[in-house]
């Protein structure tokens, strides 16, 4: 999809009203060199002159009335485009599973909607200026045919040539452009990782030097290909301007020696073609800003497209529509399994098959090592992701494609690389004392505070930031809590407290903890245990509630 071609789709009924103010701006424009023109003709007496300079004075007013309402609406529909595919790729990604979704790099994302959206956005006003410009040289050309119809074959012919071969050269442009682009986001991706894994960075001297390496060479590479693009980019607008001036020393030398001119003819002839020479610019560098869209309009249409064939695959595998109730007695995971695969379809690693029971009230330890696949079982428990075999049943019944969000939401779940909100989102006339008494309860009150609808303060030690996401968990008060080692990083008071107290109250109140654990000092307070090992449950033990 190119840029005029998504103008097209977005704004069918905003493209008059913009073209015709476009094109009042180049009549406007074109009236400034015909009047020029008269004016050297013919202006003898002040009279005249007045007269001249009173329709000049006309015409340029209306040039720039129109031209400015050009720019404005050019950059109102532009910018109303550019919110429609930024609140469409986020409702897109908001309907994303969350599989599809780590199967794209969030650079890419980052770098589309931001990046690529403000190369579309600074368009704006270059498209403006090019549009009106090439309507100036459609009225100037026309001017030229009728004060000399050999100087406007040749003029035609030999601008023509040098379009051509500039258009022809820009395809070459735009493969750059997008392999600049990738380099773009592997370069973000770098930064990325200095930032994310700034810990582990700090504490070895030789990753670190590593890493900055990488920084370094890649920042360098994207430094090259910019460059490259960029006089890639001026050598064709150098190619553009010498054919022009070519195409004036023809007309200056050249065509004299073939066809009789009147010198009066001639000077109108070079009068409109110097006169042309701004917007004959103005429309190649518009040409460019045009092309350099196109390559981030198409990019954005890739991403729209990959989310799309998410939400078709997911249309696709609906099951059993099923509205889940808020007091089911037990989820069944049967026979459920999960690969993870590469590009190329080879498995990876494999979930499953599992088999469970989970009774409303439970309170459920997850144990095993790294890699086991707890995670990946939390997920599956949770519906994030979807199995590959098996199916999940609450109270006997299959939960379909139609029933999960309903399932969803029987869920608060806190995961090991969980995100904290500042904001309370889908949560509803909630009480600031409810609140204040969970800060003080979780000894929060000192370091943020709830205001409205917001916390005052998130940047806390990962542990406090624990705590504030449990606070939200409560606050949700759904049926089931999934914690992947919530306690990891308490110390020993608040540890204790959420082995020994918050979770039997919550069981008392008829909530189902399932916990992701290595303490295995506080096994005692669950009802069973699960051990992972290679992606399978090995071990239960415990007594399931009845």
């Amino acid at each position: 999809m190119t840029l005029i071609e998504l103008i097209k789709q977005e704004t069918a009924g905003s493209r008059p009203d913009l073209i015709l103010v476009a094109g009042l701006a180049g009549v406007a424009n074109a009236g400034l060199l015909a009047l020029t023109n008269s004016a050297i003709r013919e202006m003898s007496t002040d009279m005249e002159s007045f007269r001249y300079l009173l329709l000049f004075a006309i015409a340029f007013a209306l040039y720039a009335i129109c031209f400015r309402r050009t720019s404005h609406r050019l950059t109102v529909i532009l910018e109303g485009i550019l919110t429609k595919l930024r609140l469409r790729i986020a409702q897109k990604i908001r309907q994303a599973d969350l599989l599809s979704l780590e199967s794209i790099e969030q650079a890419e994302i980052y770098n589309l909607v931001t990046s690529e959206a403000r190369v579309i956005s600074e368009a704006s006003g270059v498209l403006a200026a090019a549009l009106q410009s090439s309507l100036l040289l459609t009225f100037a050309v026309i001017y030229m045919a009728l004060l000399s119809l050999p100087a406007f074959v040749f003029c035609l012919s030999a601008i023509g040539i040098g379009i051509w071969t500039y258009l022809r050269r820009l395809r070459e442009v735009n493969v750059w452009i997008q392999h600049t682009l990738q380099q773009e986001i592997h370069s973000f991706n770098t930064i990325r990782d200095l930032i994310d894994g700034f810990k582990e960075v700090k504490i070895n001297d030789g990753r670190s030097r590593d890493l900055m390496a990488d920084i370094t060479e890649s920042a360098e590479t994207l430094r090259a290909m910019k460059i490259k693009t960029a006089d890639m980019f001026n050598i064709n607008f150098i190619l553009a301007n010498s054919v022009f001036y070519l195409t004036i020393a023809g007309v200056l030398f050249l065509l004299p020696r073939f066809i009789s001119f009147h010198e009066e003819d001639m000077v109108r002839v070079m009068m409109t073609l110097l006169f042309i020479i701004g917007p004959l610019g103005i429309v190649v560098s518009g040409i460019q800003a045009l092309s350099k869209s196109n390559v981030a309009v198409h990019n954005i249409a890739l991403l729209e497209q990959r989310l799309d064939r998410f939400a078709q695959v997911r249309r696709n595998g609906a099951g059993v529509v099923l509205s889940v109730p808020q007091d089911f007695r037990e989820i069944q995971m049967q026979e459920i399994s999960f690969a993870y695969v590469d590009h190329d379809g080879n498995e990876l690693f494999r979930v499953g098959p599992l088999d469970l029971a989970l009774k409303r009230g439970e309170i459920l330890f997850v144990m095993g090592g790294n890699g086991s696949g707890k995670t990946t079982f939390l997920k599956l428990l949770t519906a994030l992701y979807a199995p590959t075999a098996g199916h999940l049943l609450v109270d006997k019944y299959q939960i379909g494609e139609g029933g999960l969000p309903s399932y969803r939401g029987l869920f608060s779940a806190i995961f090991a690389d969980f995100h904290l909100f500042r904001k309370l989102y889908g949560l509803y006339d909630v009480r600031g004392k409810t609140v204040q008494k969970l800060l003080t309860q979780f000894q929060l009150e000192h370091k943020t505070a709830f205001a409205g609808d917001h916390f005052t303060n998130i940047q806390l030690s990962t542990g406090q930031r624990k705590r504030l996401a449990l606070i939200v968990a409560l606050l949700e008060d759904r049926p089931i809590y999934v914690f992947d080692e919530w306690a990891a990083d308490q110390d020993l008071e608040f540890r204790r407290y959420f082995y020994e107290q918050l979770l039997p109250d919550l069981a008392a109140q008829g909530k189902t903890i399932v916990a992701v654990t290595h303490d295995e000092r506080y096994l005692h307070v669950a009802h069973r245990v699960i051990t992972m090992e290679f992606g399978r449950i090995v071990r239960i033990t415990g007594l399931s509630l009845r």
